[in-house]
C-alpha cells in the first residue's frame, strides 16, 4: 500500500476500535469507572504540593502548540476524532529528564542515550529536549527507591508502579506522580484511545482505576493480538511424521516430547522456566501457573493465586511425570526467560517451548544448525473441542507506561510530548523509528523494517527497545504488526495467524480475575505483611513437587501450611476487592 493509505488505514484502524463489540458510541469515564470506587482507597492527604494549574503563553506567539481549546469533544467530553498535531511542540530549550530502562546497554554509546538516531529525530520533530537517566533491569528498583527517597523523581519515569511501594492510586494520592485526569485537555488522543472499548470494563478501567484519577499513559494495541504462546521445531515435527496440527492435546503434545527424545536424540526436549508457565501453554488445567502470588483466576466467585489450588496439583503432576521420564531440562531454575536459555535452545538441547514470534529470528540465526525451523503450536488441551477459562486473552496493554512527576516545572508540555505518541504521526514514528534508517517504504509503498535491525547482533525484537519505542517500556500507541514488517516477515505472521485460528482458540476467559480492580490501601498493606511467608513456603516447595522430591501426595499438607502461614489473608485482599466489584456492577 502507498504511504499515503498507510496513515489512512491507521485513521481508520482507530476509528473503528469505537465500534468494536456492538458498534456503540464510547462510554462516558462515569460509567465505566465508577466501579472503581468501592475497591479503591480514599485519597490520601499529602503534605507535597500538587499544583494542577501551569499557566503558559496564550498569544499567537507562544512557543507551545498545544492541543487545548482546538479540538471538539462530544456530551461526555470524549474528543470526537484523533488530534493532529503542529509541529513543533515547543521552541523553547527546556529539558524534561526521564528514567528509562534499556533492554541492552552495551548499544549505548558513551555519549549517552541521547546522542542515538531516534532520540535525535524525536528531538528534532518535536522540539521537546529529552535527558535520559538510563537503568537496567538489574538496578532499576534501586534507582527508583533512591530517588523517591530523595524526592528527586525524573520528570518521567517508565512504569513506576512496578516499583512504587503501593499501589497505583497511592502513588498519585501521596503526591508524587500528578493526575492526568487533571491535565486531560492536553492528552486529546490519549484521553479518546481510553474510551476505545465501550464494552470492557477493564480497559478504561486500567487507564481510569478511580473516577476522575488517571494515574499514567498506559502503552495501548492498535491492533491486539495473540503475543506468545507454544512453539516446537517444525524441521524436528517433520522427521518424526507430524505437522503443527497432529499436535491438539496434551497427550499428542506429550508424545511429541518423547519422540524428539527417542528419534531426534534431544536430552530434554521442554524448556520449562524458573517461574513455571510463563507463556501459558497449560492453562488447559484451568490455571496459570506462573510466577510467585502474581497471578489470580476466579472459579465459582472464588479467588485464587497459581499453585495454591487443586488444578496446579493437576499440572504439576504431568510436569513431575515428564521430569521422571527426562522430558524437561534438569536446570531449568537457572533459566527464568528464553534468552537465558539461549545456548540450550539455539543448540538443540530443547525442541519445544513457549516464545514470542519474533524469537523464531534470534534462534535461528544464532543456530549453526541451517534446518532449524521454529513453528507455532495450538495450546494444548485435555480434549479436542475444550474452551480456556483464562490466560490467553488477546492483550489490549502493552507493559510500558509514562509516569508525570508532580514536580515537573511544565506538565502541559510534557502531557503533550506523550500525547503525541497516540496520533497518527506519532504511531508511525514511534514504532518503526526513523524514516529512512531503521524503516523505509518498499516500491509498493509497504513500510518495512531495514535488514541492517532485522540481523542487528542484539537481535531484532532487543533492538527494537532502542530505535524506537519499546512496548516493555515507553506508551504510546503500539502496532504488533511491526513485528512481521519486513522482508520474509510471513513467517513471525504465521505465529499470530495459527495462534487465532478458530480451529484451536477456544476461549471465554470465564476465570479471569478482572484487570481494572485495584486494592484499597488497607488491603494492600494487609497483603504487604502476609506475602512474605506465603511466597517464599511456594517458591521453596514447588521445585520440590516438580522433581519428586517431596511427593505430590502431600499436596493437601502443603496448602495447609500455605493457609496457615497467611494464604487465606492474601486471598481474602483480592476477594474483598472482586466482591465489591461485581456488586458495583449490578
Amino acid at each position: 500500500m502507498k504511504k499515503a493509505l498507510i496513515f489512512l488505514m491507521i485513521a481508520f484502524m482507530l476509528t473503528c476500535m469505537f465500534a468494536c463489540s456492538k458498534g456503540e458510541a464510547p462510554g462516558t469515564p462515569t460509567e465505566l469507572a465508577s466501579p472503581q470506587e468501592s475497591v479503591t482507597a480514599a485519597p490520601i492527604e499529602s503534605n507535597r504540593p500538587i499544583t494542577t494549574e501551569q499557566p503558559l503563553p496564550t498569544d499567537d506567539e507562544s512557543p507551545y502548540k498545544l492541543a487545548e481549546g482546538k479540538y471538539e469533544t462530544d456530551e461526555n467530553g470524549v474528543p470526537k476524532d484523533y488530534y493532529t498535531y503542529e509541529l513543533p511542540l515547543s521552541t523553547t530549550d527546556e529539558v524534561f529528564t526521564y528514567t528509562w530502562l534499556c533492554m541492552v546497554p552495551n548499544y549505548i554509546p558513551e555519549e549517552g542515550y541521547e546522542s542515538m538516531e531516534f532520540p535525535q529525530e524525536v528531538k528534532k520533530t518535536l522540539g521537546v529536549n529529552i535527558e535520559y537517566n538510563v537503568v537496567t533491569f538489574v538496578n532499576a528498583r534501586e534507582n527508583f527507591s533512591a530517588r523517591l527517597a530523595a524526592d528527586d523523581l525524573c520528570d518521567l519515569t517508565f512504569s513506576a508502579h512496578w516499583y512504587y511501594p503501593g499501589s497505583k492510586l497511592e502513588a498519585i494520592d501521596d503526591g508524587y506522580f500528578a493526575n492526568l485526569y487533571d491535565y486531560k485537555q492536553y492528552m486529546p488522543n490519549y484521553y479518546r484511545a481510553a474510551h476505545m472499548y465501550p464494552d470492557d470494563v477493564n480497559v478504561l478501567g486500567q487507564i481510569m482505576p478511580r473516577e476522575g484519577t488517571i494515574p499514567a499513559f498506559y502503552a495501548i494495541y492498535a491492533d491486539p493480538m495473540r503475543q506468545n504462546g507454544p512453539a516446537v521445531r517444525g524441521d524436528w515435527l517433520r522427521k518424526v511424521g507430524l505437522t503443527q496440527k497432529d499436535i491438539v492435546t496434551i497427550d499428542q503434545y506429550e508424545d511429541m516430547l518423547r519422540l524428539f527424545k527417542t528419534e531426534i536424540g534431544c536430552p530434554s526436549p521442554y524448556l520449562l522456566l524458573s517461574l513455571y508457565d510463563a507463556h501459558a501453554i497449560f492453562a488447559c488445567y484451568d490455571t496459570h501457573a506462573y510466577g510467585i502470588l502474581q497471578i489470580k483466576c476466579v472459579r465459582d466467585g472464588k479467588v485464587s493465586f497459581a499453585m495454591t489450588a487443586e488444578q496446579d496439583k493437576h499440572y504439576l503432576t504431568t510436569i513431575n511425570e515428564w521430569w521422571n521420564e527426562g522430558l524437561i531440562l534438569k536446570d531449568y531454575l537457572a533459566i527464568d526467560s528464553n534468552p537465558k536459555g539461549l545456548s540450550q535452545i539455539t543448540t538443540g538441547q530443547v525442541g519445544a517451548l513457549g516464545m514470542i514470534p519474533s524469537e523464531k529470528l534470534d534462534f535461528e540465526k544464532l543456530s549453526d544448525d541451517p534446518d532449524m525451523d521454529w513453528v507455532p503450536l495450538a495450546n494444548p488441551v485435555l480434549y479436542e473441542g475444550q474452551t480456556i477459562h483464562l490466560a490467553l486473552r488477546v492483550k489490549t496493554f502493552a507493559d510500558g507506561s509514562w509516569w508525570i512527576s508532580t514536580k515537573c516545572d511544565n506538565i502541559p508540555l510534557l502531557m503533550t510530548y506523550c500525547d503525541y505518541f497516540y496520533s497518527s504521526d506519532g504511531i508511525m514514528l514511534g514504532n518503526y523509528g526513523v524514516n529512512g534508517f531503521t524503516s523505509n517504504y518498499d516500491e509498493n509503498g509497504e513500510i518495512k523494517f531495514a535488514d541492517w535491525i532485522v540481523n542487528h547482533p542484539a537481535g531484532f525484537s532487543n533492538s527494537l527497545h532502542i530505535y524506537c519505542l519499546s512496548e516493555l517500556v515507553d506508551g504510546g500507541f503500539k502496532l504488533q504488526s511491526r513485528s512481521y514488517a519486513f522482508e520474509g516477515g510471513g513467517k513471525i505472521k504465521a505465529f499470530l495467524d495459527f495462534w487465532a485460528d478458530d480451529e484451536f482458540y477456544h476461549y471465554d476467559g470465564a476465570m479471569e480475575y478482572p484487570s481494572s480492580i485495584v486494592l484499597t490501601a488497607e488491603q494492600s498493606a494487609k497483603f504487604a505483611q502476609y506475602k512474605p511467608d506465603v511466597a517464599t513456603y511456594l517458591s521453596e516447595t514447588i521445585p520440590l513437587f516438580i522433581d519428586g522430591s517431596k511427593s505430590l501426595d502431600e499436596w493437601d499438607s502443603y496448602v495447609a501450611q500455605l493457609r496457615e502461614i497467611g494464604l487465606n489473608e492474601c486471598e481474602s485482599c483480592y476477594q474483598e476487592a472482586y466482591d465489591a466489584f461485581i456488586a458495583s456492577m449490578k
